[in-house]
């Protein structure tokens, strides 16, 4: 967000998630390839990075043509997909599992994010009105009116409640899904393919949620 957010109010959304989504695909090549933990480790990294593009500028370019209710509608529909996306992948990698290594796996994502990079270069426009286009926010270091820095953000405080609820919700969801994989599978015997069920189980909540804000929105 820190780094994405700021390049893409400057160079457009196009351009930021091209890149991003190219060097996905670069970084899974080099998972699968690595020849010890720590390329392993590096390379994850970087994927992890590249692969935020496509949240972080979903996001921005939402708000670039949606305002009010329908911009709260288009959020939801997006975590709706976003959980769908979550109940369906464990699902596809439990199965994977059963005949190919984690190899075979990162494989697998470079391919993926290989037809997103080609649905992105032939299916999405800019949709950055150039009026908005501002210098990097992070280099900015005093305020003015037109262009406020990014760090005045923390001195509005329902900027900052609002960002300690979704960074604890956040954090509480990734620290469940890092940790469950072990605790189902190594304490309680639990097999690739059912932790890939309880995932898309878990997952299923933000559909769920999701769906309701998207109608709430459209309701009131």
């Amino acid at each position: 967000q820190l780094i994405i957010g700021p390049l893409s109010d400057r160079y457009g959304r196009r351009k930021p998630l091209l890149l991003g989504t190219a060097a996905y695909v670069v970084a899974s090549l080099v998972c699968a390839w690595a020849p010890n933990i720590m390329v392993l480790l590096v390379a994850r990294l970087l994927q992890g990075l590249a692969a935020s593009a496509g949240m972080v500028i979903a996001l921005a370019a939402g708000r670039d043509v949606y305002s009010g209710r329908k911009l709260v509608a288009y959020y939801g529909r997006f975590t709706m997909l976003s959980g769908l996306a979550g109940a369906i992948s464990p699902v596809i990698g439990g199965a994977l599992a059963s005949f190919i290594d984690w190899r075979g796996s990162f494989i697998a994502l470079a391919i993926l994010g290989a037809v997103v990079l080609a649905a992105t270069f032939f299916g999405l426009p800019e949709t950055l009105p150039a009026a908005r286009e501002a210098s990097p926010a992070v280099a900015r270091s005093r305020d003015d009116a037109e262009s406020p820095s990014f760090f005045s953000l923390f001195s509005n405080r329902t900027f900052v409640k609002v960002l300690l609820v979704i960074g604890l919700v956040n954090m509480a969801n990734f620290g469940y899904v890092s940790a469950s994989t072990f605790i189902y599978q190594s304490s309680y015997d639990v097999s690739p393919q059912t932790y890939s069920l309880l995932m898309a189980l878990f997952s299923g909540s933000y559909m769920l949620f999701g769906w309701l804000a998207g109608r709430v929105a459209i309701w009131r």
